[in-house]
């Protein structure tokens, strides 16, 4: 989880210190190729006047991705790592365990069905869900810190 989120961070930085000119292309002989792209795709989409010069077009695109991406990637990825079904089947796979130890007692001691059948689904809710709050909580606690680094990393 904290390696995710220093990736989710570096991401974002990168994504507000974009710069085109600062990009590498794998032959160096494409890059008047690829920005007469961007170029004419700045045009086309009316984000620039169509007769704005290349490095208009260039700073435009720059502007755009400095104001669309990074929202646009929250957005792709949520605030969350995953989602609810996959926190609860984490939970289920944590104490999925103990909850199915706790009906099987019920079934050796000869327990009346609505026994057995009330006490798998309070053990099952509860794994689902204090595994589900458990993972929802680290990931929480993770997120908020990152920032810690050397022994603080390794006390925290």
């Amino acid at each position: 989880l904290r390696t995710w989120a220093r990736d989710r961070i570096l991401i974002q930085s990168g994504l507000s210190d974009f710069g085109l000119h600062d990009c590498i292309c794998f032959l160096e002989a494409d890059r008047p190729v690829v920005y007469g792209n961007i170029a004419t795709l700045m045009k086309a989409s009316r984000a620039v006047h169509r007769h704005a010069s290349e490095d208009e077009a260039l700073e435009a695109f720059n502007a755009l991705v400095h104001r669309v991406l990074p929202n646009a990637f929250d957005r792709a990825l949520g605030q969350r790592h995953f989602q609810l079904k996959h926190y609860l089947f984490f939970g289920l796979c944590a104490n999925g365990a103990a909850a199915l130890d706790y009906t099987c007692s019920e079934i050796a001691r000869d327990e009346v069905p609505r026994r057995v059948l009330g006490t798998f689904l309070y053990q099952s809710l509860m794994a689902a869900s204090l595994g589900s709050l458990t993972l929802m909580l680290m990931e929480v606690v993770t997120s908020r810190f990152v920032h810690l680094q050397g022994w603080r990393e390794a006390v925290y």
